[in-house]
Parts: structure tokens; C-alpha cells; sequence
């Protein structure tokens, strides 16, 4: 929970730091549709960041013992990935009934 506080509370120091300066905002806003992920050892913390036109939204993420197979795809990547096996499922249900 004091992750999620202090998280918060970054985000606003980063926010109006930013908007001090222009230069910075427009470079941030071409990254807009983009996502950073920042993974901390210690203390074990993995954020990801997205850019958004005037501003950055942060998550806390967690990676799930099922979900670390994915850890190094994009989020098409791991899509496609998921739309096979679920695709391969549906046809060994079928060839089963």
C-alpha cells in the first residue's frame, strides 16, 4: 500500500516538473501510445508508465507466475500468442466431442 502512496506522490513531482518545461512536454507527447516499463529489484517494484498527450499514467504491475512467459513480448506479441493457443484449444475440443 505505501508503494501505491508513494507512487502518487511521485507522480505529481514528475508531473509538475514537466510542465515547467515546454520542451520536455512536447518531446513526452511524441511518445504518446507508447509504454515504458520500469522494473526495481529492490525494493521488488515493476511500474509501467504510458505516455499520453499532457500527461503520464502510472501502474503498479505485478507478474503473475502465468503471465511471466510474456514478460519480454509486446502486448501484439503476446496477443497473437494467446489468439493461437486459444485457437488450438477450440480445435482439440471439437476433434473430442
Amino acid at each position: 500500500m505505501w508503494s501505491i502512496l508513494a507512487l502518487g506522490a511521485v507522480e505529481r513531482i514528475i508531473h509538475h516538473v514537466i510542465d515547467l518545461d515546454a520542451i520536455t512536454r512536447i518531446q513526452l507527447n511524441q511518445l504518446q501510445g507508447q509504454l515504458l516499463r520500469v522494473v526495481i529489484d529492490s525494493p521488488q517494484l515493476s511500474v509501467d508508465v504510458f505516455f499520453d498527450e499532457n500527461k503520464l499514467e502510472y501502474w503498479e504491475a505485478h507478474l503473475s507466475d502465468a503471465s511471466r512467459q510474456y514478460q519480454h513480448l509486446t502486448w501484439w506479441e503476446a496477443e497473437q500468442i494467446q489468439k493461437a493457443i486459444k485457437t488450438v484449444e477450440k480445435q482439440h475440443l471439437q476433434l473430442s466431442l
